[in-house]
């Protein structure tokens, strides 16, 4: 097992913790609020906590109704106490649930309460119902949304409520939370003895666990129902909030939480191995879905007979299916080809899946890949679950044997080009006769940009200048990506212009809209350097591809994970104002830290009075250990400094 997964299938920490060890000392009971939550002005597990759960406490059941069905209650209790201004954003909340035929959840007992001290007395004021909205969400869902009354600093805010279901999948539960500190958190989860789970613990703080049973009855139809039920109890002490960290795909697998899987019901056995997965989508309509008759087959078989270039013939496939389906920009993994057809729009999963079917016709073999997205967190492959995966994408094999993988959906994408958030190291390639296999997508992660840059420079510090940038692989995914999420070139050049400093007088882009695997733009400019008396002081480096603001904080509770590895080539010309001589070239640094595979070189000199410039960066890895964080931010710190670096010229 790879250092990954260890950190992030450490199981939490078995041990009893005790009611009486809590940094600030609750009484679970509803109302029971003591005068030491009322008087605390601060929590000193974290002192710069804008709120505290003083109390989490969640209870999921899965259970039987009077008709033997089964389905699942959420029993909800917090305990918060606002210590700032700022804590006060925690308290909006916003419930969501499935409303649809045959899957109809339901939020009830609702009970909010905010306790304030006037006068040194303790007043609670319990919020009306008028003020608890149950609204249409989308078309299959709800939402219950409510805001505690009376909130302010100081206040103690206790929140209940139940939401039930006909769901008795549980997935990931937290007990430890993102941007809030938890003082005492305590999870239950119950269900009959007849369903098995797979539970896998993540996190790494101690997290005491307590499995008991006891005999249960329900009454249907007239009869009464025993059978024993599972009772799983984690607790939890003084938990710190996660925090916000730069470079961080999926910061909430790092979270104390459980992940709880089905993997049997009676006497079926569920999930128990991927092959077990692979044999449960052969036997759904997954495979048709790659493999459909489409409506517009004529004009894709046109495209493809009109180039003879295998990529080409990719292109041009591509260019039909997306004119006939557009993307939505949603995203799942299992394809609904004839609906997305029917409506001329779908999915990310969709358009792949007519893609595919379109390959698959005209002399390509595609086989499907199923991808648990980095944004959701690491796929463990020794935790098998069907449900694990997030999206598809496609694995093409030409007749030339040559090999690309391709979603189909995004503009920005190409041949090897998707997005990084895909850059997984488990993907499923799946297989129609057999069984499916495990493939690395990180060999695609490559960016890199190209940049070249000539500055005049007058001598009342105007600067007149030139920028060309290429970027090819992700870089050009992630430059097309902003180009496109702008409102418009103007907004875009906006941007440009406040992160470069700078005035952009002419400016032009190619294959910004083309499916390629770059992107050119080519601008011209103008800035004014520094000036003081008789010094002119140039900024060389105008792009700041790095901030120094990323690794301020001298520890990391998680690991860094960088979108792909990345390539940067700059170069800059600086022609020297008449009248004008070199007083000061920045100092020439050439880093390689010990176990980063990384490397920088910056280099300036001065010829005939015109000062070149260059810095070439380059990085091989994606994930940086907690460990090796000091490393990494030691060598952050001077390559941000490079940005900072200034051509001193002296009038002469």
């Amino acid at each position: 097992m790879n250092s990954r997964k260890l950190l992030l299938a450490v199981a939490a920490v078995l041990s009893t913790v005790a009611l009486e060890a809590q940094s600030i000392k609750i009484n679970p009971k509803y109302g029971a609020i003591s005068d030491e939550e009322m008087q605390m002005t601060r929590y000193d597990a974290d002192t710069s906590a804008a709120s505290v759960l003083l109390y989490d406490f969640q209870e999921l059941t899965i259970g039987y109704d009077n008709k033997l069905d089964l389905g699942t209650t959420c029993r909800i209790h917090q305990r918060f106490k606002i210590l700032k201004e700022s804590g006060k954003d925690d308290l909006d909340f916003k419930i969501r649930y499935q409303f649809s035929t045959g899957y109809r959840g339901h939020v009830s007992s609702i009970n909010v309460t905010t306790y304030n001290l006037e006068d040194g007395k303790k007043v609670a004021t319990k919020l009306s119902k008028k003020l608890i909205f149950d609204e249409k969400y989308s078309e299959n869902m709800r939402q219950v949304s409510f805001a505690p009354e009376k909130v302010q600093v100081g206040s103690v805010v206790e929140v209940a409520f139940e939401l039930t279901t006909s769901d008795i999948e549980i997935g990931r539960v937290y007990i430890q939370h993102e941007t809030i500190p938890v003082n005492y958190g305590v999870l239950e989860v119950r269900h009959p003895d007849r369903i098995g789970y797979k539970r896998l613990q993540h996190g790494f703080h101690p997290v005491g666990f307590e499995n008991t049973s006891e005999n249960k009855k329900v009454l249907a139809g007239g009869d009464m129902y025993s059978y024993n039920e599972i009772i799983d109890r984690y607790t939890a002490l003084d938990l710190p909030a996660l925090g916000k960290e730069s470079y961080c795909m999926n910061a909430s697998q790092y979270l104390s939480s459980v992940d709880y899987v089905i993997s049997s019901f009676g006497f079926e056995n569920y999930n128990s191995s991927w092959s077990k997965v692979d044999e449960a989508f052969r036997s759904s309509d997954f495979f048709k879905q790659f493999t459909a008759r489409l409506k517009f087959d004529d004009d894709i078989k046109a495209a493809a007979a009109s180039v003879d270039d295998e990529k080409e013939k990719i292109a041009a496939i591509r260019k039909v299916v997306i004119s006939n389906v557009k993307w939505n920009e949603e995203w799942h993994y299992f394809p609904n080809v004839s609906k997305a057809v029917k409506e001329g729009e779908g999915a990310a999963a969709d358009i792949n899946g007519i893609m595919g079917s379109a390959l698959n016709m005209c002399g390509f073999n595609v086989s499907p890949v199923l991808i648990r997205s980095r944004r959701n967190g690491q796929l463990m492959d020794f935790h098998v679950d069907m449900d694990s995966f997030t999206n598809v994408i496609l694995k093409v094999t030409c007749p030339s044997g040559a090999v690309y993988f391709i979603d189909a959906a995004p503009g920005n994408s190409y041949l090897n080009v998707i997005s990084p958030n895909f850059l997984v190291d488990k993907a499923r390639v799946m297989s129609k006769e057999g069984y499916g296999s495990w493939e690395s997508l990180t060999p695609l992660a490559k960016g890199l940009t190209t940049q070249s840059v000539t500055m005049d420079v007058a001598a009342d510090g105007t600067i007149t200048g030139t920028c060309k940038r290429v970027a090819s692989g992700e870089s050009s995914y992630v430059i097309k990506g902003d180009f496109h999420d702008a409102k418009d070139e103007d907004e875009y050049l906006q941007e440009l212009e406040e992160e470069e400093k700078l005035e952009v007088t002419e400016f032009k882009a190619e294959k910004a809209d083309e499916w390629t695997s770059d992107i050119s733009m080519e601008y011209n400019f103008e800035m004014e350097a520094e000036k003081n008396g008789d010094y002119i002081y140039v900024r060389p480096i105008i792009t700041p591809f790095h901030s120094d603001a990323d690794f301020k904080a001298e520890t990391r509770k998680i690991p860094v994970d960088f979108p792909y590895n990345e390539d940067i080539v700059y170069s800059c010309v600086v022609k020297i104002p008449e009248g004008y001589a070199v007083e000061q070239l920045p100092e020439p640094l050439v880093m390689r830290p010990d176990g980063l595979s990384s490397r920088i070189v910056f280099q300036c000199r001065e010829v005939g009075g015109v000062v070149s410039v260059s810095m070439r960066y380059s990085r091989g890895i994606m994930f940086v250990n907690t460990p090796e964080y000091p490393i990494l931010r030691a060598y952050w710190a001077q390559l941000c400094n490079i940005y900072k670096n200034t051509i001193v010229l002296k009038k002469i």
